[in-house]
Order: C-alpha cells, then structure tokens, then sequence
C-alpha cells in the first residue's frame, strides 16, 4: 500500500452508500444527511464528488435559477 490507496476507506463504505442513497433516492440535502449520521458536512460533500456528484454546491437547484432568463433578457436590453 503507498499511503494514499487507503485514504477513502477512512469513512466506513456503509456509510458512503447511506450518504449516496439519502441524496438520490431520498432526496435529502447534505446537511440534513450529515446530521442524521452524526458525520460532519464536508464527509458528506466527499462523498458526493467521488459518488458521482459534480460537487457539493449543486446538490439542489439554486433559488435565483427561475429568474436567470428574466435577468439575461433585461441585461442584453440594457446593452443596446
């Protein structure tokens, strides 16, 4: 083994899948998950980037995301 090869197996595989199965199937945000696991937040966001997430932050839709067409459309107006 050099050093790295066991790294991930620090947090316990079960649970990883908890962590994986919470967030897909549940559909539970990383804190709520993190809380009811007793694990601290980051573990949960590590979990996430090597579980097939993109990263942590976009876990769920952002609140201003309906608005964004409606902003682009005012900015591009203003620009002429």
């Amino acid at each position: 083994m050099t050093g790295n090869e066991g790294h991930h197996d620090a947090f316990p595989l079960i649970l990883r899948h908890r962590f994986l199965r919470y967030h897909h199937v549940e559909k539970w945000r990383a804190g709520t998950i993190a809380r009811q696991l007793s694990v601290h937040y980051d573990s949960g966001v590590r979990v996430y980037c090597r579980g097939g997430s993109r990263n942590g932050a976009a876990l769920r839709r952002s609140q201003i995301e309906p608005y964004l067409a409606i902003h682009r459309e005012t900015l591009r107006g203003s620009q002429r």
